[in-house]
């Protein structure tokens, strides 16, 4: 549901038109050429038919006969379909460049669009603010695809009204003659999705055993898992099997007596057990006291001898051994010795299979099943163990944190498969590197751990890294690919003041942030300056979501001015945090923490409340702000509801500019970027490069974008008056700029003198102490005013 940005070209000062104009069609008019389809059977979906067949059905009676013509087609559908249908001309270079054309009224009911209304309008047109990002996305690159889809998602009418829908998406594609188009389905499932969500909530019947299990699966004798509350949690076949319960009856989370008592409808047990309500409390009373064994004789003959435990993650476990042959042979014990010493044999290797089977349900729960190495359950049980010791017998040891770098785009580009080859390779070169004595293990996904002990020097555990970190440079080849990953370590050293597992671990973590955030593909040792700044970035998180609570934050502006008559083009708007007891904090000491936190959005929402509110004041008092700049990270970017944000704070999208910093965006655009860019465009907001020439970014980037305006970085603007260099840089900069019909803003103006240069330079617009510092709505209203109502700003 969503555009691809049309490229820009330089071509003398001119550029193309960032966004296409909608064909004009009105309503009942012929959208397909002149071919027409039979009347003989409905190509509307009906049960036995998918969307997809009754579109092909369709065009393909368009082309074998030619009694009823589209438009009488069209008007059928309008009449008789229960299905919202609208037909979108799409550009055939792109399938997600699309316009609506026509609509039947199931859909206008359904959108909460009128015809009128739809009539040119992009297919974005219908994603509403509940719709998921990642379904967003993936509808995006569908429709650029030109695939047949169909999707399920939350969305929203145009009312704001809430509702699950069906959207499915079919091309038609008619030659170079016919266009391309696209022909959408929508339908109201949300009963069906209520309806779902209800029978997701209710137990199910236990499905295949956990993979815990898996390495007894072979044990005939029947296993189960029970919850602390003595729910069920997984049972094998040979469980039921041995208490006589249909499986289908015992869903997950029921409890261990209603087990029994369905057994004892069915009349299973002996009569000689006497089994009734107070018979089946006294034996789920053993299951959660872990009761020594004991036997329950069966009406068919069987004797079944329970056994109770504790299983993987803290389970209790119930072991069903069919005992009818041991005690049989128990009963001829006393008349032959022979007998009883063969019997005494057979039950030794009963319990020797049965220790070797709780030995093996054990180390499945202990350890990694794709690597082999240990989980993260056993690294904390040996974590434990290594603080004792060395609070007992002084044995120091470091604990290295490993991440894969890269490793997400291994998997999105190859796939599962070789992310887990990967991830066993990874395992061999962390084996390869450890000593006899070491712990390795994998904590989840792609990140590992070691423990090692410091027999010598911190300087043995820094060669370890030296070596994880070769071995993780070299290519990984699989199935003819050679893929390139690369890891970072963080380490950390116990010691005594460390007396929890958690501690280390967190240690750890953070050195292997502070390795990431320096590059990369290197190691870095935990110190304790790294423990206060978590402290002090802790602390800050607490209070930003407070300040975001109490809307703690305020704007502050700083003119702009045209170059040659000083009038006030716009202001830029700068947030600050007014802390209770800091003060005034600027962006560089609480932007990276909210980054981190979430909260930029919210942050971003919340400045444009207040520019809202500031303009209204402003006018009201007699100063209409032109145009106000505003800047965002490059997530909000990638975040559709970017649009929404602007689109509902209640100022005219056209005196918005989203500003952009070069240094971290410009060459790293994608189609999720390009179409929220575009749908700016269309609302008449412009994009600003922020800072440019201090990033790296090319030309081919800049044209990829197309922004309106570029903002000269100070670096280059404040030594003009004294080095040529940096004014013919600053000049070729503004050439840049007209060849692409680009606005250029020279930012760092300090004095007249800057001023007069910037202009001679060619900078279209002028900002800097020059014509004011930031300040407040009410400070920039009363400095605006004091100088000729905006006429002109005189450099101060």
């Amino acid at each position: 549901m969503a555009t691809a940005r049309s490229k820009t070209s330089c071509a003398g000062s001119g550029r193309s038109p960032r966004a296409r104009t909608a064909p004009s069609t009105s309503t009942g008019t012929a959208i397909f050429p002149t071919r027409s389809c039979t009347r003989s059977g409905s190509w509307w979906p009906g049960p036995n038919r998918s969307p997809r067949d009754s579109v092909n059905r369709a065009f393909t009676c368009c082309c074998e006969t030619k009694r009823m013509t589209l438009d009488a087609l069209f008007a059928h559908v309008a009449d008789r379909s229960r299905e919202a249908i609208a037909v979108a001309k799409a550009d055939p270079a792109d399938g997600a460049v699309m316009h609506f054309v026509w609509c039947n009224p199931a859909f206008t009911r359904l959108t909460g669009f009128s015809r009128s209304e739809l009539a040119g309008c992009r297919a974005s047109v219908l994603a509403g603010p509940d719709v998921d990002q990642g379904e967003h996305l993936k509808i995006i690159e569908k429709l650029m695809n030109w695939e047949y889809f169909s999707v399920e998602l939350r969305n929203n009418s145009k009312d704001g009204r809430t509702l699950w829908q069906r959207m499915t998406w079919a091309p038609i594609q008619l030659g170079d003659e016919g266009g391309s188009w696209w022909i959408c389905y929508i339908a109201d499932v949300s009963r069906e999705k209520s309806a779902e969500q209800m029978l997701n909530a209710a137990p199910r019947v236990p499905g295949p055993a956990p993979p815990q299990l898996a390495s007894v699966d072979h044990i005939h004798h029947g296993y189960a898992l029970f919850d602390a509350g003595l729910g069920l949690a997984a049972a094998n076949g040979a469980f039921f099997d041995a208490l006589g319960v249909d499986p289908g009856a015992a869903p997950v989370g029921v409890a261990f007596g209603a087990l029994l008592r369905t057994a004892l409808k069915a009349d299973v047990f002996a009569a000689g057990e006497h089994a009734d309500s107070t018979w089946i409390e006294a034996r789920v009373a053993r299951l959660r006291q872990l009761a020594k064994p004991y036997d329950i004789a069966m009406r068919d003959g069987r004797v079944l001898q329970i056994h109770h435990g504790t299983g993987p993650d803290g389970l209790l476990s119930l072991l069903a051994i069919d005992a009818t042959e041991e005690r049989e042979r128990q009963r001829t014990l006393s008349r032959s010795a022979e007998t009883a010493q063969r019997s005494a044999r057979e039950l030794e290797e009963q319990n020797t299979a049965l220790r070797e089977a709780k030995e093996l349900v054990e180390k499945a729960a202990l350890t990694d099943p794709l690597t082999g190495l240990a989980n993260r359950r056993h690294l904390s049980q040996v974590l434990t163990q290594r603080l004792r010791e060395m609070r007992l017998r002084d044995r120091p040891f470091a604990a290295l944190l490993i991440d894969l770098d890269r490793f997400k785009l291994v998997n999105d580009t190859l796939g599962h498969g070789a992310g887990d080859e990967l991830l066993v390779h990874v395992a061999q070169i962390l084996r390869a590197q450890t000593r006899g004595g070491d712990f390795v293990a994998r904590m989840g996904g792609d990140e590992f751990a070691i423990l090692t002990d410091l027999t010598r020097s911190a300087v043995d555990v820094s060669r370890m890294a030296d070596g994880i970190l070769e071995g993780a440079s070299a290519p990984f080849r699989w199935r003819g690919h050679a893929i390139n990953f690369g890891a970072s370590i963080g380490v950390a050293l116990a010691t005594a003041g460390m007396d929890e597992p958690d501690r280390i671990i967190a240690s750890a973590d953070m050195a292997l942030y502070r390795a990431k955030a320096a590059g990369r593909g290197r190691w870095s040792f935990f110190t304790e300056d790294m423990h206060r700044s978590a402290l002090r970035t802790q602390h800050t998180a607490t209070e930003l979501l407070r300040a975001c609570e109490r809307d703690e934050f305020v704007v502050h502006y700083q003119p702009q001015v045209d170059a040659r008559s000083h009038a006030l083009t716009g202001v830029e708007a700068l947030v600050r945090w007014n802390h209770p007891q800091r003060g005034i904090l600027m962006p560089d000491q609480f932007l990276d923490v909210a980054d981190g936190l979430g909260v930029v959005k919210e942050i971003d929402r919340i400045v444009f409340r207040h520019v809202a509110r500031d303009m209204l004041d402003w006018q009201a008092r007699g100063l209409d702000m032109p145009k106000v700049a505003v800047n965002v990270s490059s997530k909000r970017l990638h975040d559709p509801a970017l649009v929404h944000d602007i689109s509902a704070s209640g100022v005219d999208p056209a005196r918005f500019c989203i500003e952009i910093l070069e240094s971290i965006y410009l060459d790293d655009t994608n189609d999720v970027v390009r179409w929220t860019c575009d749908q700016l465009s269309e609302m008449g907001t412009k994009i600003a490069i922020d800072d440019f020439g201090t990033g790296h970014a090319s030309i081919q980037g800049l044209l990829s974008l197309a922004p309106d305006i570029l903002k000269i970085d100070r670096t280059f603007i404040a030594p003009i008056l004294d080095e040529m260099t940096k004014a013919t840089l600053a000049h070729a900069i503004v050439q840049i700029g007209r060849c692409l019909d680009i606005e250029v803003i020279a930012e760092g103006v300090e004095t007249l003198e800057h001023a007069r240069r910037a202009a001679e330079l060619g900078c279209d617009i002028l900002q800097g102490y020059a014509f004011g510092r930031p300040l407040d709505a009410q400070a920039l209203l009363r400095h605006v005013t004091g100088t000729g109502a905006a006429d002109a700003l005189s450099p101060g």
